[in-house]
């Protein structure tokens, strides 16, 4: 006798059996690829906070770079600077903490630290070092199209600045100055000098003028270190400057033919080295007293003495340590 097995069902079963294995590996595909996505986000969000860090470094390295002159007299005060210059780096998602300072004969160290945000509070901390070396004798900076790069092109002081915000406007008389640097964010007018000799300005360090350097009839003017103008230099009837430094002047000069300008280092104009130097800017003379035209006479107290002056060069390498 044959025997006969009843399978009926038996295909809904398989059936069923397909769909539930189906359904638990598309399950596990499903959360495999949601977990893939979640850690693609949070490492995209790695990424850009290491990105964020990134740009505070080179932000806070670009403002070392605009502030940075390569005389330093106090390498401790010169610290100070860069600690201070941690206000000029302001972004939405970066920060600059935790600076220190390593001095040697030879190299100063300037470490920080840059932390990067996202959005979703992701952080990433950059430990970044930016390097000082002290020149050797020799050593120079390109400047311009100049070929001989023996010389400084001067720029805004940053030790021991005496500032200016508004222009400087100074009566007939003189200006007495301290032992500061003076930077002077507008123009520097000058009245006219009606005493003997006229008006005596002396700046004892650096003279920085982001605008006009204007200077009326009858003056006499020294800058015992460099000279850097901007925009225009407008010079009245008998005045005289002296620069025992270097000078960076404008292109715009304007100069009374009874006037003179003295300038002892190098000359730039609009940042370029003229070279050879021109001959209209003849070194400053000797002695402690310049006669100049009817009764002017101009008190000559030679070059700035800095006690320790050193130059420096901003090595353009950063080490960087990601955390």
């Amino acid at each position: 006798m044959d025997r006969h097995q009843n399978e009926k069902g038996y295909a809904l079963l398989l059936v069923m059996l397909m769909v539930v294995l189906f359904t638990i590996m598309g399950m596990g595909l499903l959360a495999m690829n949601m977990n893939a996505a979640k850690q693609f986000n949070t490492k995209e969000e790695q990424v850009q906070a290491r990105h964020q860090a990134e740009m505070g470094v080179l932000h806070y390295k670009a403002e070392i770079e605009k502030n940075f002159h390569p005389v330093i007299e106090d390498k401790s005060i010169f610290c100070d600077s860069l600690e201070d210059l941690k206000q000029q780096v302001t972004g939405e998602h970066y920060s600059i903490s935790s600076s220190e300072c390593e001095i040697d004969n030879e190299k100063i160290t300037f470490s920080f630290n840059s932390k990067g945000t996202t959005g979703t509070s992701k952080e990433k901390i950059v430990e970044a070092s930016i390097f000082f070396e002290k020149k050797t004798s020799g050593q120079g900076n390109e400047v311009g199209s100049g070929n001989d790069n023996s010389s400084i092109l001067p720029t805004m002081p940053i030790n021991s600045v005496r500032e200016e915000l508004n222009g400087l406007y100074v009566e007939n008389g003189t200006f007495p100055l301290g032992k500061e640097n003076l930077y002077i964010l507008g123009d520097l007018t000058v009245e006219p000098g009606f005493n003997k000799g006229g008006s005596q300005i002396e700046i004892p360090n650096d003279l920085y003028i982001n605008g006009a350097m204007d200077l009326h009839n009858q003056g006499c003017a020294v800058v015992r270190n460099d000279l850097t103008v901007l925009e225009k230099i407008n010079f009245g009837n008998k005045i005289y400057l002296f620069v025992y430094g270097d000078a960076n002047l404008p292109g715009d000069i304007q100069n009374h033919h009874n006037s003179k300008i003295f300038i002892s280092g190098d000359v730039y104009i609009n940042g370029i080295k003229q070279n050879p130097k021109p001959t209209e800017y003849a070194a400053v003379p000797p002695g402690n007293i310049y006669y100049g035209q009817g009764n002017i006479s101009c008190r000559l107290p030679g070059p700035s003495i800095r006690q320790n002056q050193e130059l420096w060069d901003l090595n353009g390498k950063i080490e960087a340590v990601y955390k």
